[in-house]
């Protein structure tokens, strides 16, 4: 084993814990002791990188998702930017054992570049993905039109034991579920279900409710079901509800999301997404049962953020 020598005193350890021990002989804490003998600075703007465990700080090159991707296309050459982008992918998918190409939330939810980057910028984000083997779940240049609700036939079932029930331009049933808040039947009816979440029974669902949705989702796996999880507050918040001044938890969002990632790569018939409120979410739920089956193949909040949906 490597000897870790103290730059303060010269003196050395051979265990890692023993000497972050040892550092408060010279007053000093972990985070102080490496940002004055081991400074790293963010690549687009020079700021010292913050600090928030010793993996963290020597891993990460920015500060921000907005100095990476100011870095990528503002100050990295092209074939830079292409390396790097490409890069923290494939490094992703080694230390995590991914399968599936990640979609839009769990891509936003880390420091790698958006979607929306890699189809700009490299060529395509599904030609990127599969160039370091992982496997397309979604369809990118597919062309979605927002559909005609009135006269189109589509009665939406409600859950009766749905407590907030939103409002549709389509007509309504309650019935009793077999999963989620709002399923359909007959013409557009192709085994999608919508579990609707306001944003403090989206923090509780993925936290202490958590056994309770791995349970749904493996029921609807084992049914052939197709999952959406659809929030009623945009993602921006859900990745800082730590911060969000009506909302009173413990959870991080690095907590949550940290679950979210995990279900996006065990499960391939689910997924997460985020609207603008209660209007925007009941207009998306039409929309994702007038797609039928198509929804499958589409990451819904990249139609969402584009403005699509």
């Amino acid at each position: 084993m490597v000897d870790i020598i103290c730059k303060e005193c010269g003196r050395k350890f051979d265990k890692e814990k023993s000497f972050h021990g040892h550092l408060r002989s010279h007053n000093m804490d972990v985070q102080k002791y490496y940002e004055v003998h081991c400074p790293r600075y963010d690549w687009w703007d020079g700021s010292l990188i913050k600090f928030k465990n010793k993996e963290h700080y020597f891993s990460e090159n920015f500060n921000s998702r907005s100095n990476l991707l100011s870095w990528l296309t503002k100050k990295a050459t092209p074939e830079e930017a292409k390396i790097y982008s490409i890069e923290l992918l494939k490094q992703r998918k080694e230390e995590k054992g991914l399968i599936y190409a990640p979609d839009f939330v769990y891509l936003k939810s880390l420091f790698i570049p958006s979607i929306d980057y890699y189809e700009k910028y490299q060529g395509g984000y599904n030609k990127v993905a599969e160039s370091i083997g992982l496997q397309p779940r979604y369809n990118y240049e597919a062309k979605i039109t927002v559909k005609a609700v009135e006269n189109s036939g589509l009665t939406i079932h409600t859950d009766s034991r749905e407590q907030k029930a939103l409002s549709f331009t389509s007509p309504t049933v309650k019935n009793t579920l077999n999963f989620g808040d709002y399923g359909c039947n007959g013409t557009y009816f192709s085994n999608v279900w919508v579990d609707r979440k306001e944003i403090s029974d989206f923090v509780s669902s993925l936290s202490s409710g958590y056994e309770r949705i791995i349970r749904e989702i493996e029921r609807a796996k084992e049914q052939g079901a197709y999952l959406i999880f659809a929030c009623e507050r945009p993602l921006k918040e859900a990745l800082a509800i730590e911060y969000l001044p009506f909302l009173h938890t413990q959870c991080t969002s690095s907590f949550i999301f940290h679950r979210i990632r995990d279900l996006l790569q065990k499960y391939n018939h689910l997924q997460f997404c985020f609207c603008s409120g209660r209007q925007h979410l009941s207009h998306t739920i039409e929309q994702i049962f007038l797609m039928q089956g198509t929804v499958k193949t589409l990451d819904l909040q990249y139609y969402i953020t584009k403005g699509l949906l």
